[in-house]
């Protein structure tokens, strides 16, 4: 996806990304001075629990995951590159330490973020059955809707069922839907895809061996254990690619509609499959 050609022009600096997750580990070294703490929504009534850190400390790791890949310090000799490394993270915690979460808290959760400031939205949830018949009356399109209207850019993963549409695709013309490619920039078999699915960044695929600390093909970042790290798969990672790269265009000056329309028209297209490229995106797009 090109991060490093992108960073000459851009690290993100300014820009509050959302993370509506899991939560993050604030002792995380890599995170710690990146995250602010957002909120807890975990009681699927859409209320607004606590916003102090420990509310949204993360005790699932998924979010630790996702939100490390958008704002982890960069070039420190350990770990991880982040997309946009000078961006800060909003955590808001819609999942519990079960694993359950409800739309009524995502659609709450979404309206919060824009209220606190936040211009990138990343939403990387899912299920194990396609979501979209259920999400027509959630309330999770119209906040989308609704944020993307108040200025937020958004970013939503597309889903691992391998099926031909998204989950989103009632909001595919606002949003920026994330497929998932593996090592070799093909679409992964579990990714979902068809025309709702705008663009496609790197995810992961354990079926593709390489070298080095990638070596079961997936995504490596942030983890909750001990300060570590974890390599993972899913579209649940290639929106956080988005979401970053998001990032990196709004410090350039451009609105959350530029930017997401700056992302299309770079996208690389070999074969049919819209690619992101973040070093196309950012160089010449508004001050940058």
């Amino acid at each position: 996806m090109n991060a490093p050609g992108a960073w000459t022009a851009s690290t993100g600096a300014g820009v509050l990304i959302a993370d509506i997750d899991t939560g993050a580990d604030f002792n995380h070294p890599d995170l710690a001075h990146k995250l602010v703490p957002g909120g807890r929504f975990t009681r699927c009534d859409g209320t607004l629990q606590a916003t102090d850190q420990a509310s949204v400390q993360d005790d699932v790791g998924h979010g630790t995951m996702t939100t490390g890949l958008m704002v982890a310090d960069t070039n420190n000799g350990v770990g991880i590159a982040a997309v946009a490394p000078d961006a800060k993270a909003l955590i808001l915690k819609v999942i519990d330490k079960a694993g359950k979460g409800c739309d009524p808290d995502v659609a709450a959760a979404i309206k919060y973020a824009v209220t606190r400031g936040a211009k990138v939205i990343n939403i990387s949830l899912g299920s194990d059955i396609p979501l979209a018949p259920l999400l027509a009356g959630s309330g999770i399109p119209d906040a989308v809707r609704a944020a993307a209207q108040s200025g937020a850019a958004v970013a939503l993963a597309a889903g691992n069922n391998s099926l031909p549409f998204s989950d989103y695709d009632s909001v595919t013309d606002v949003a920026l839907i994330a497929g998932a490619l593996g090592p070799d920039a093909s679409i992964a078999p579990y990714s979902t895809s068809g025309s709702g699915v705008n663009i496609y960044a790197p995810g992961g695929d354990s079926g593709q061996s390489t070298s080095g600390p990638h070596a079961k093909g997936q995504v490596l970042s942030t983890a909750i254990t001990n300060g570590g790290y974890k390599a993972e798969q899913g579209t649940s990672f290639a929106a956080p690619h988005v979401a970053g790269v998001l990032a990196l265009l709004l410090a350039c000056g451009l609105n959350a509609s530029q930017a997401r329309q700056r992302i299309l028209a770079t996208a690389r297209t070999s074969g049919g499959t819209p690619r992101l490229d973040a070093a196309a995106a950012v160089h010449g797009a508004g001050h940058c």
